[in-house]
């Protein structure tokens, strides 16, 4: 069935005329007349009866003509909803996630995939330490962050949602002495220099308060001043960097990593008072994908 062969069948049934369905169509009868004998034949069953001076409507043509009203009823209702949802997210959505993770899937699927479904939606991402993706929420500077629970302060503004795990780790060079060793324990590692970015002081403190009621050891921690730096310094063969499981690795094969005996919650982080439907449907996004990528496809 064509739009035509429809718009045809339509009008005469609702006017009971060739006549004047032609006229509000603007086309002649006779091709009002066409259009709508060749929908008959397409469909195989007879819509109209038309005498000398009336037009009625069959069985199946009454039939027919309900079905199409209720098609074109809902096929409005559906464009009506459409356009309210899409006219509903329109505007930007800034977004903190953490350097040193690698979430560079998360950030190119936020960039495509959700720009495909919320073409209005501008998301803006940043990359900052724990810290700074704290203050930046505070300060109305990013709208949502993605981070570690244990690494946001207690603060009755913010509103949390958990949205998985992560482990925590230990990594050391493959030219350290120990690397080889098969039994390797944190242990083994208690007398070398525990590298940890400076900026992180929840995390400074976070990591030293579970190395020492986990395993025992009382780390001894050296700050540095970011995440390339700790790779740097256990390459020269000495020292452990502490991570988790999401942080990049240049290169595996370069570092043997050592599973901590903790792990800490990802969160998704905003003020209570954004409430926009925008923050909400990419808060929605990051949870589904963070659930059906298992953890951004590393664990």
């Amino acid at each position: 069935m064509t739009g035509s062969q429809k718009n045809c069948f339509m009008a005469v049934a609702s006017l009971r005329s060739y006549t004047k369905a032609a006229k509000q169509l603007h086309i002649s009868q006779p091709a009002v007349t066409k259009q709508v004998q060749m929908l008959e034949r397409d469909l195989r069953i007879t819509l109209l009866e038309r005498d000398k001076r009336t037009v009625q409507l069959t069985r199946n043509g009454e039939k027919f003509y309900h079905l199409i009203q209720r098609q074109d009823l809902e096929m409005n209702e559906f464009l009506d909803d459409a356009r309210q949802y899409e006219r509903s997210y329109c505007g930007t959505v800034r977004v903190g996630l953490l350097c040193g993770w690698n979430i560079h899937i998360l950030h190119d699927h936020l960039l495509t995939d959700f720009k495909a479904t919320y073409p209005n939606t501008q998301v803006q991402v940043v990359m900052h330490y724990f810290a700074d993706l704290y203050r930046l929420l505070v300060e109305d500077e990013v709208d949502l962050v993605m981070t570690l629970q244990s690494m946001l302060p207690r603060d009755q503004q913010i509103q949390i949602r958990g949205i998985g795990t992560v482990r925590r780790t230990a990594a050391i060079a493959n030219n350290h002495p120990l690397a080889n060793k098969p039994d390797l324990d944190i242990r083994d590692l208690a007398d070398e220099p525990f590298y940890i970015i400076q900026a992180d002081e929840a995390n400074w403190l976070y990591f030293r308060n579970n190395m020492q009621s986990e395993h025992g050891v009382d780390p001894m921690l050296s700050l540095v001043p970011n995440y390339p730096t700790q790779l740097t310094y256990i390459r020269n063969g000495r020292g452990v960097a502490l991570l988790d499981e999401f942080c990049q690795k240049d290169s595996k094969e370069d570092y043997r990593m050592i599973p901590l005996n903790f792990s800490d919650k990802v969160v998704l982080a905003r003020k209570n008072e954004n409430v926009s439907s925008e923050t909400q449907a990419v808060e929605d996004y990051i949870a589904d994908f963070f659930k059906t990528h298992h953890g951004l496809g590393l664990l």
